[in-house]
């Protein structure tokens, strides 16, 4: 009998030590799991609070955070910041895109939307995906990963990723193909809002700019003011100085998510208006704050050099060789190299 009561007390004693140190893997899990979420507060937002749980859902609407076994939404426009758990190849693809190593935060995203199981960081990735695309050439494959984040939340926060053009330029003959194909499809005005921006330079920009008004009637807000802002640039050229102030004045008030482009069509319109201080101005915000849209931050410091000379020939050079370094993988560069030649 003393024999079997050591038994016990030694098999209690074990099963003590495996629920506490479970308990603690358990505890130590729960926080390594655990979201946060940064939010304003207060009546004009200033104040911020930092809320724990676990992220559910993050539309561009609301976010859904899970609490104590209870969902909380918040309204997306006043989520400040959420830090996650990410698999490491998203960690990997998101410091090649800020070094933009596009090529390989491809490969590093390619790998990570396999492995991410939640649907809100999915379209994330592919939202990423997409400017890796469009910053190659590939707007074909830009837009068809866009859309796929579109059809999954109609409100998306990410239209950054949406492969608009605002130069001047015209795109190969597949994405002219497949913008011809969606002129035609009155019932999806996202595919339209595309058309109308990629056929706006070419031969078919009457058709362009006719589905562009059309968008711009649109009930979905986002793609009513994109295409808006796309027909200022069949308007750059002719419009009154009044009317370019208006502008100014509307990119401000924009969500940053949807200024790069504007802000290169205000300083082409400044500069038909031989206000150059304003036009450089503006081409000059883009690549400062919109460094990943890399084919138009490329634009721009180069358009900001040729607003700029003759007078500030010396500022001239100094963009022209920031462009060079920042982006010799560009076309616009030989531009600016031949300017650097003696």
């Amino acid at each position: 009998m003393i024999q079997e009561s050591g038994k016990t007390v030694r098999r209690v004693f074990l099963a003590t030590i495996v629920c506490s140190l479970l308990a603690c893997c358990m505890a130590n899990h729960m926080a390594w799991a655990q979201d946060s979420v940064t939010i304003k507060t207060g009546r004009e937002g200033r104040g911020r609070l930092r809320l724990s749980g676990e992220i559910v859902e993050l539309t561009g609407r609301q976010l859904t955070l899970r609490r104590s076994g209870r969902d909380d939404t918040i309204p997306t426009d006043r989520v400040v910041a959420w830090d996650t758990k990410l698999v490491d190849a998203q960690v990997a693809a998101d410091r090649e895109f800020e070094q933009h190593d596009f090529a390989a935060a491809l490969a590093k995203y390619d790998e990570a939307i396999r492995l991410e199981k939640r649907s809100w960081l999915q379209r994330w990735i592919l939202s990423r995906i997409a400017i890796c695309h469009a910053n190659q050439g590939n707007l074909v494959r830009a837009a068809d990963m866009f859309l796929i984040v579109y059809s999954n939340d109609p409100t998306t926060q990410y239209l950054d990723a949406l492969p608009l053009i605002w130069t001047s330029a015209e795109p190969n003959l597949p994405a002219q193909r497949r913008a011809e194909e969606w002129l035609k499809q009155r019932d999806a005005p996202v595919r339209q809002l595309l058309a109308g921006s990629w056929l706006l330079s070419g031969g078919q920009r009457g058709a362009a700019m006719e589905v562009l008004r059309q968008v711009a009637l649109a009930q979905d807000p986002q793609l009513a003011k994109l295409a808006e802002l796309q027909l200022w640039r069949a308007q750059a050229a002719t419009a009154s100085r009044e009317e370019i102030a208006a502008w100014q004045a509307s990119i401000e008030e924009l969500p940053e998510a949807l200024a790069a482009g504007p802000y290169y069509v205000l300083g082409k319109a400044w500069l038909q208006q031989r206000d150059l201080e304003r036009a450089a101005l503006a081409f000059l915000r883009v690549p400062i704050l919109f460094p990943f849209h890399h084919q138009l931050a490329a634009e721009a410091p180069v358009s900001a050099a040729q607003a700029i000379e003759p007078p500030d020939a010396a500022g001239a050079q100094t963009l022209y060789r920031e462009a060079v370094r920042d982006y010799p993988e560009a076309t616009i560069t030989a531009i600016a190299r031949a300017k650097l030649q003696p």
